[in-house]
């Protein structure tokens, strides 16, 4: 597990509740395989799914966009998304999805990018595309801008060099 997956997983490992996971936007799968058995990864892209069932052969993975997932209201107890919301034109329909599939004092566990010069890099020295679409940085207050209206915070804090906001909130169902 690189340093960031860890610090995220520490974070899972203290907030996360009940069983019912949901990575929403779990790409590969490599967070996801730290998850109870029985958690479920959602990803648009069907070539991510692919590995993700390979590194998590424990979940289930499911295609979906995480701005219509593709679950019942009050699916999980927990609900995992880094990395997803700032890759997204409207974030804003991805956190009332959130709201929705989580329980009544369900968890949402998340990260994004806070502006830091060193996101102009990407592992390995390659620069981030100009065309990336919707990749965007979040100041503090547009991070708690975003989820108040759904969920109460418990934690935001930097993490990784600040180079991102990891946020802990509860469902205020």
């Amino acid at each position: 597990m690189d340093p960031d997956q860890k610090f995220i997983f520490s974070i899972i490992e203290k907030f996360g509740k009940g069983t019912r996971y949901l990575d929403a936007g779990c790409g590969d799968g490599l967070l996801l395989r730290h998850l109870p058995a029985g958690s479920v990864g959602l990803d648009i892209n069907p070539r991510a799914l692919e590995k993700a069932r390979k590194n998590a052969p424990r979940a289930a993975v499911v295609e979906g966009d995480v701005e219509g997932i593709p679950f019942p209201n009050d699916s999980f107890s927990t609900l995992i998304a880094s990395y997803i919301l700032e890759l997204l034109p409207e974030p804003e329909k991805a956190v009332k999805e959130f709201f929705r599939v989580l329980e009544r004092d369900g968890i949402l566990i998340g990260s994004v990018a806070n502006p830091n010069p060193l996101w102009q890099f990407r592992a390995f020295g390659r620069k981030i595309s100009e065309k990336e679409p919707f990749r965007r940085e979040f100041k503090k207050q547009e991070v708690i801008d975003l989820l108040s209206p759904y969920f109460e915070i418990i934690r935001i804090s930097p993490g990784l060099s600040y180079m991102v906001w990891v946020f802990v909130c509860r469902n205020k169902k």
